[in-house]
């Protein structure tokens, strides 16, 4: 064996073990790209059903709110007309009282 020979032998077998350690290299890098595509996937999923549970709460919260202005607006208006009709029987009061002084003074 030649000198040739032997260096043609070594860089052969250097190409040949490079050669499979790039296809090894390639096909572990696809299993990763596959797997992360995956994950990117269910976490897109993940994402968009949380997105719509929040856009949900968001709604039952603002309905919620708005009913409970509603009713903040209705007790309001009850105060309202019960002030004035405590207001009216006050009146009421002062007037009958003022009509029996006004009697009492005449008699």
């Amino acid at each position: 064996m030649t000198l040739k020979y032997v260096e043609s032998l070594s860089t052969f077998a250097f190409n040949f073990n490079l050669r499979r350690y790039n296809g090894t290299m390639q096909e572990r890098l696809l299993a990763q790209i596959e797997a992360l595509e995956r994950d990117k996937h269910e976490l897109g999923e993940v994402c968009r059903e949380k997105d719509a549970a929040a856009q949900r709460s968001l709604r039952e919260f603002e309905d919620a709110l708005g009913a409970k202005d509603l009713e903040v607006a209705g007790l309001r208006q009850n105060l309202e007309d019960m002030a004035q009709q405590f207001s009216d029987m006050l009146k009421e009061t002062l007037d009958k009282m003022n009509d029996r002084l006004g009697e009492g003074v005449q008699a």
